[in-house]
């Protein structure tokens, strides 16, 4: 629709009028016609133009009928009209009642890296995924997909502030609101469009650079696959966007965003730094229980029970603080069917309960609250061994919660790696202490860790400590650990080389005297080694350098 400026003012009022008051004023104003009146007669006197002037002059911003079976609302983003203005981001924080570093709308800049140097800014909000990754990864279902209008729209009610999914949306979409303690984002202004009204950004667009269009979802799937969305956003296979980047004067293709060298440390979660490390060392002493009471013939350690339950329950604790509405918790079960989340919160709980009813046995057998007996001791024993796996399947899917992100620094093989060598470490540790003779496991394991996390961490550094090749999220991670993270990297490596030296000098001065002296010396083991986790869980999260929109530089 033209600005209303741009159209002719059809006044009533006499030209060679006398000088009126201001009362006389104001009632001639109310005699004018109404923007509406004067919009419909100016589009009437364009009947006598030709249809394609019309067409220049005209042009809606919003579908005139419901989408068909098949098909959704968009938007779409005329990148020759946008001039980086953010009237639509004003607009929309507006409208929505935002917070005030909260925004559902997001100006970018873009790049081009041809020949002819040019810059572009390009406006953006949530895609309305065909596969949105948010609703994939809800744990509670606070995500639902309109079966009309294909909008995908967050359930304020319904959410309990994981944040999980912020890490599952490759476009930086859901924002997370600390005054609330939930999730929320764009959902096309719905309430404006049920009305026929344009949203907010779409109205406060001046140039008319934003509409609402109708797409085909098979289109946008056919377009994801060959990869046709915008060069300088992330791969759209992995949520198939519907949102449609249009210009005549720029090849999309040759253009990159101009913040995507810029990288900065993201947030830490502490609960969850706590809650993995904790967790994973906890099913690293059950295998150490499992392991000894096998080889020996036993059939439980009632010692090695209690550590591994009470430390697996301190890391469950700790990671309720990383949820805005902890109450709603309970719901978590609801995402099972599509959320990793989910998984891990139900198999991390059957693993508590598993493995308390087995330390609740033993403790009424070595304490004589029961009779004991062979049965009653192979019962314990399959308890733990039920445990274990339990608690095997919750660091696995500890691990798939970040590999399904699709973020390259936490690939599959990366985030396994370190999760597994993380609970492999608790169990070596814990046969340290109870078998002096295998203290070498554990000097391996510490040891393998740190080779480990060195080969993920600086593979692509050069010689010179420079980042090699073309820029990728994974070398923007590379950055980060070379620069604002490298003394806490220091740190981390310092205290697990600390450990390392600490269990070969225990194992080398634990001779004569036995127990006392071997846990005395391996106690500062533990404790560096937990620090040392606990540090590098921390660079884990910090160091993440998701593929995303552009924008940073010019929000």
């Amino acid at each position: 629709m033209p600005a209303l400026s741009s159209l002719p003012m059809l006044n009533t009022a006499p030209t060679h009028a006398p000088q009126l008051s201001l009362i006389e004023q104001l009632l001639a104003e109310q005699q004018s016609l109404p923007a509406a009146a004067r919009f419909a007669q100016w589009h009437d006197d364009q009947q006598s133009c030709s249809t394609s002037t019309a067409h220049v002059a005209y042009r809606s911003l919003i579908p005139l009928t419901a989408p068909a079976p098949g098909e959704q609302y968009a938007f779409e983003v005329d990148l020759d009209a946008c001039s980086g203005c953010k009237a639509c981001v004003t607009a929309c924080h507006s409208l929505n009642g935002l917070d005030e570093h909260e925004t559902w709308r997001d100006v970018g800049l873009l790049v081009s890296t041809d020949e002819r140097p040019a810059l572009q800014y390009i406006t953006s909000a949530c895609h309305h995924c065909v596969e949105p990754a948010c609703l994939a990864g809800c744990p509670v279902k606070a995500y639902d997909k309109d079966p009309v209008t294909g909008i995908v729209r967050h359930l304020d009610d319904q959410c309990i502030g994981c944040q999980y999914c912020v890490l599952m949306c490759p476009y930086d979409v859901p924002k997370y609101s600390h005054s609330k303690g939930i999730v929320r984002k764009c959902d096309m202004c719905r309430q404006r469009l049920a009305v026929d009204e344009a949203p907010a950004c779409v109205a406060a667009c001046p140039n008319q650079a934003i509409r609402i269009a109708t797409v085909k979802m098979a289109d946008a799937t056919a377009a994801a696959a060959k990869q046709d969305f915008l060069a300088a956003a992330p791969d759209p296979r992995q949520t198939i966007p519907t949102t449609r980047f249009i210009s005549t004067k720029m090849n999309l293709a040759t253009w990159q965003a101009a913040d995507a060298a810029f990288v900065k440390p993201a947030h830490a979660h502490w609960p969850l730094v706590v809650m993995l490390v904790l967790t994973q060392v906890s099913v690293g002493i059950l295998l150490a229980e499992r392991v000894l009471t096998l080889v020996s013939g036993a059939s439980y350690s009632l010692p090695l029970l209690l550590t591994s339950l009470l430390i697996g329950g301190l890391g469950a604790q700790a990671a309720v603080f990383h949820l805005g509405r902890p109450l709603g918790a309970w719901r978590a079960w609801l995402g099972l069917r599509t959320s990793w989340l989910s998984r891990e919160i139900l198999v991390f709980g059957l693993y508590s309960g598993v493995l308390s009813a087995a330390v609740g046995l033993a403790i009424a057998v070595d304490w004589k609250f029961v009779a004991a007996s062979e049965l009653l001791a192979q019962i314990i024993s399959i308890v733990a061994w039920l445990a274990l796996a339990a608690g095997i399947a919750g660091v696995c899917s500890s691990a798939m919660i970040y590999a399904v992100t699709q973020r390259p620094s936490w690939r599959l093989w990366r985030t396994g790696g370190k999760f597994l060598l993380t609970s492999l470490i608790g169990t070596s540790v814990a046969l340290a202490i109870v078998r002096r003779e295998l203290w070498f496991v554990a000097f391996a394991a510490l040891g393998a860790k740190l080779l480990f996390e060195a080969f993920s961490a600086w593979h692509s550094i050069d010689r010179y400590g420079r980042v090699s090749g073309s820029y990728s999220p994974l070398q923007g991670s590379a950055t980060l650990l070379r620069g604002p993270l490298e003394r806490l990297q220091s740190l981390r490596f310092l205290l697990g080389s600390l450990a390392v030296v600490t269990m070969f000098a225990a194992a080398a001065t634990s001779h004569g005297s036995a127990a006392a002296i071997q846990i005395g010396a391996v106690a500062p083991v533990i404790l560096l080694t937990i620090a040392g986790e606990l540090l590098e869980r921390t660079l884990f999260f910090m160091a993440v350098v998701p593929a995303k929109m552009p924008g940073g530089v010019t929000t």
